[in-house]
């Protein structure tokens, strides 16, 4: 790996426009200090495409009043089995933050307030889930209110089996406005009871889109 010196600020890193597999598993210094664990200054809102692609760190710290994180923005920048956000924010801010694709690559592990998530659980407020919103995160099982109406593209693109819980009726599931592949090894629970098989209600007319997209049986 190469170390690589920027005689500049942080802020003035993220700046730059870095174009993916400019690094590979380097460490950067800002002017002469390594980063290790990276906190995103204040007044930075947007993290780039490929903003840390290929560098070497432990973790990000992310405050919250980030609006968009870009395509590949930490992807290939740890050794770790998983890499680390700290995210100085709610879940529904979290979720409201636009993201591109494969921010981290296959997997990533998110803490709020200092507590890894495992168990996702959508708050009332958010009705959209957004492209790539949980997109390779590390979760066990999220839990989705009947009140969401829509799940962007690469919503829940997630590597492991993952749960959903769905606090609503079959015909509201399929009701939901689903992007191609916004789900992804989806095993569905509706009320707490597992979904194996689909009878679809006399009161839905038309099957959408995608209706049953990503379900496993």
């Amino acid at each position: 790996s190469l170390n690589v010196n920027y005689e500049g600020t942080l802020e003035q890193w993220l700046n730059i426009s870095v174009g993916s597999n400019a690094f590979k598993k380097d460490n950067l210094y800002i002017n002469n200090v390594k980063l290790q664990d990276v906190t995103i200054p204040t007044t930075v809102k947007v993290i780039k495409d490929n903003a840390f692609y290929g560098i070497n760190v432990n973790k990000f710290i992310i405050h919250d009043e980030v609006t968009s994180v870009g395509k590949h923005a930490f992807l290939n920048s740890t050794d770790e089995e998983s890499g680390k956000i700290y995210f100085d924010g709610t879940v529904e801010q979290w979720l409201n933050i636009d993201k591109g694709q494969d921010i981290f690559g296959d997997n990533y592990d998110l803490y709020i307030d200092e507590v890894k998530v495992s168990n996702l659980v959508i708050p009332t407020t958010v009705t959209e889930i957004k492209d790539y919103a949980l997109s390779g995160l590390n979760v066990e099982k999220v839990t989705i209110h009947a009140g969401v109406t829509k799940f962007g593209k690469y919503a829940f693109d997630i590597n492991e089996e993952i749960e959903v819980r769905y606090q609503g009726t079959i015909e509201q599931w399929l009701n939901i406005e689903k992007a191609e592949n916004s789900l992804n090894n989806v095993k569905l629970y509706i009320n707490d009871q597992v979904v194996t098989s689909v009878v679809v209600p006399e009161s839905i007319m038309v099957i959408k889109e995608n209706a049953l997209i990503g379900l496993r049986g």
